[in-house]
């Protein structure tokens, strides 16, 4: 469904000069008439209405399937003329057309039954088109209609170079672009999947693909609708899948990030999320153009979802950039200059960048929102700036660097210790090149050996960060894949996907998940994966680290799948298992930050539980904790309001809402419990 809105001018005729003075004429009665007329040339695909008139113009909306397009010119002529014939003018043209929002559509709809344009027949009509999508809790969404206009191929790969592209979506606008491609649209051959740290990062992007689709007409439409914070509620949502129907001709953007609890582990609450969107995808993705945004620190149910995804639609991975000062400098400058307070920039300005030898987009827009929030306080608003200056002193301090972070882990002693000679190692290299000494045989990649939920992934990406801020990698970018993104459906697809991982890789860590599932006697694609992934370890031994990871005895058995792995892996970090104590402090760590409490007689209730738990194999660390967690996060909002109604709700306190009893944590854990080898136990999340 396309908006638009049109503004028609015209000239009065002779004739109706004679008959009646024309500003005397009752412009209520006038256009009421007209969207009467109009109303009989609605059809399933086109509606009109006039809205308002204004010194010789009229001022109406439209809403289209996009299928209708092809017709919408001649439909619009005869529209010209049923406005001639009724009001008695002539030379009836569009002068302006533009799309508008489907809130702005409401808006304009909702004017014009104010001023009784619009009988109420054709309210209830029009105000079902624009039902509304918006105001759901499970999930937060917004729209955007972009000024496209003539976008280029050259304007496009010069406003990529300006946000500090990858190559991921270099390559795609050339595909774009490829002039093989029909000029037409038909469908929607490829979606999209955005990776970067942070949905701000990932938005100029986004724009910049729905500018070039739409330029080559492969998207008919330039709105875009924004899913955010979606909650483990959003299933079987109505409202979800008009949004999704009604965005058919232009594109929608979900983040994947779920709710702030869910960084860094998959939370099995969301498996009806997953296949409800799953649903959706598949009935409006030829219709839809769909982004999907995964962030790289919040990954919440992405990876589980893009997994499934890619069994129904192709989906295009695009990766956040890198770039030097210079570039960094010019992007930061873009965004000041486009902001609102622009006029208030200093020469300080610059300053808001963290000195690095390489930026990511995502530095830049934190840098910009810094600027931004100070330019605010001490700038236009001066006398908020002492209020302002605490608050930011605050944020500041509990921001911790990556190796802090690391350092605050609970337990993994071992783990912090081989991290450190690993830094260390890297920074000798670096000395050694400085001095000419550069060893040409020296490893870098490592594997991670460990259980589910032992924090093998979260050590990852902090390890890449710390690298980056010490100069070794050019960039904190941690590419996560598993069986699925290298092996191939047919003949010639593998080695290709394999190499496309590693070049997106290109500065920082390629982290392979469950890499034994490579290895498998049912004559596939694995063993070459294998083979092309030793040849681009040789290959980008200078710009990619590359970090295997899994069950420690299944990774042996990958090990001696190919003799040239073993001999190019340096580093081993063994992931032990959390013990009770360890996992009551995760626990803590959890509920503060979800500002949550605990009763003291809760403390040995939990203790309890995970004593029992950590004699159960592959029960799950970390992941289990958070099961634990949401399951007492469910029974508390039970105690608390049973089947009670608004009057109930009222009487909560906030002490109430943040504390959770012992009763809360007699949780049952059986319901986590799943068959494993040989008819053990195990205790863990489905994957």
């Amino acid at each position: 469904m396309l908006c638009y809105e049109m503004i028609l001018s015209y000239e009065k005729t002779a004739m109706a000069k004679k008959e009646e003075p024309f500003e005397e004429r009752d412009d209520r009665e006038e256009i009421t008439r007209l969207n009467n007329k109009l109303f009989r040339l609605d059809t399933e695909d086109i509606c009109h209405a006039f809205v308002a008139e204004h010194d010789d113009t009229l001022q109406m909306v439209c809403v289209m399937d996009f299928k209708a397009l092809p017709c919408a010119k001649e439909y619009i002529g005869r529209i010209c003329h049923i406005v001639e014939k009724e009001m008695k003018i002539e030379k009836v043209s569009v002068k302006e057309k533009n799309e508008i929002t489907l809130e702005t559509f409401g808006s304009l709809i909702e004017t014009a039954e104010e001023n009784s344009y619009i009988n109420r027949r054709l309210y209830r009509i029009y105000q079902k088109i624009n039902s509304d999508s918006f105001g759901n809790r499970s999930y937060r969404a917004s729209e955007e209609v972009l000024e496209c206009g003539n976008f280029s191929k050259a304007a496009a790969l010069s406003e990529a170079r300006t946000i500090m592209a990858d190559e991921s979506l270099i390559e795609e606008i050339t595909r774009i672009y490829d002039k093989k491609n029909q000029k037409k649209f038909y469908g929607f051959p490829v979606h999209y999947c955005i990776t970067s740290d942070g949905t701000e990062a990932a938005m100029p992007m986004v724009k910049l693909l729905v500018r070039a689709l739409h330029a080559r007409n492969r998207l008919p439409g330039s709105r875009i609708t924004y899913v955010t914070g979606i909650t483990s509620n959003c299933y079987d949502e109505d409202d979800f899948v008009k949004l999704c129907r009604r965005a058919a001709g232009s594109s929608v953007l979900i983040e994947l990030k779920g709710e702030e609890g869910n960084r860094g582990i998959y939370a099995a609450s969301f498996d009806r999320v997953i296949n409800f969107i799953m649903n959706v995808v598949s009935e409006c993705k030829q219709k839809t153009q769909f982004f999907f945004v995964q962030n790289v620190s919040y990954e919440g149910f992405s990876k589980n979802l893009l997994s499934r995804i890619r069994e129904e639609v192709q989906v295009v991975h695009i990766h956040e950039g890198a770039g030097d000062a210079k570039a960094a400098k010019k992007y930061f400058m873009r965004l000041v200059n486009e902001s609102r307070m622009s006029e208030l920039a200093g020469r300080d300005a610059l300053s808001f960048l963290p000195g690095k030898m390489s930026y990511r987009p995502h530095d830049v827009h934190d840098a910009y929102e810094r600027w931004n929030s100070e330019c605010l306080s001490e700038k236009a608003y001066p006398a908020y700036s002492n209020v302002m200056t605490v608050s930011v002193a605050v944020k500041k301090e509990k921001k911790a660097g990556y190796y802090q972070e690391l350092q605050a882990m609970v337990g993994l002693a071992r783990v912090k210790e081989l991290c450190d000679e690993i830094i260390s190692s890297f920074k000798m290299q670096k000395i050694r090149e400085r001095y000419g000494l550069d060893e040409q045989d020296i490893c870098r990649h490592m594997i991670f050996t460990g259980n589910p939920g032992s924090a093998k992934t979260t050590v990852a990406r902090l390890l890449c960060e710390i690298l980056n801020e010490e100069g070794v990698l050019e960039t904190g970018k941690l590419v996560e894949c598993g069986r699925a993104d290298l092996v191939g459906k047919y003949v010639g697809w593998t080695a290709q996907q394999v190499k496309r991982k590693f070049r997106d890789a290109v500065g920082g860590m390629l982290f392979i998940d469950e890499a034994y599932s490579l290895v498998d006697n049912s004559h596939s694609f694995g063993e070459e994966a294998i083979n092309t992934i030793v040849q681009e370890m040789e290959n980008h031994r200078d710009n990619v680290i590359v970090v295997f990871a899994g069950y420690p005895d299944r990774m042996e058995k990958f090990l001696e799948s190919n003799e040239g792995l073993r001999s190019r892996i340096a580093f081993h970090l063994d992931f032990p298992d959390y013990n009770e104590d360890e996992l009551l402090e995760i626990l803590k760590n959890m509920m503060d930050k979800r500002q949550l409490v605990m009763d003291e007689d809760a403390m040995p209730v939990c203790h309890e539980l995970f004593r029992k738990a950590c004699g159960v194999a592959d029960f799950g660390n970390g992941r289990y904790v958070r099961n634990v967690l949401e399951q007492a996060i469910l029974r508390q909002g039970k105690r608390l309001l049973g089947n009670g109604g608004i009057r109930e709700m009222r009487k909560i306190t906030k002490d109430q809402t943040q504390r959770l009893t012992a009763d809360d944590f007699m949780v049952d854990t059986g319901a986590f419990l799943r068959s494993g080898r040989k008819n053990e136990i195990k205790m863990g999340f489905s994957a």
